[in-house]
């Protein structure tokens, strides 16, 4: 019983120093799939107004 309430500490350092670098982890993960899901619909938004453009030339 001594050895659990003198472990417990420890666990509950670990369970919560993996809670943050789960969570930090995710929301690099997430800024990063942003970034280029926001990179391609800024691609694609470029290449249908360079298309638009060039249709209301002729």
């Amino acid at each position: 019983m001594a050895a659990v309430a003198a472990l417990s500490p420890l666990i509950f350092y670990v369970a919560i120093h993996q809670a943050v670098a789960d969570s930090t982890m995710r929301a690099y993960i997430a800024s990063l799939w942003q970034t280029r899901f926001q990179r391609t619909v800024n691609k694609a938004f470029f290449a249908v107004a360079a298309v638009v453009q060039a249709y209301s030339l002729f």
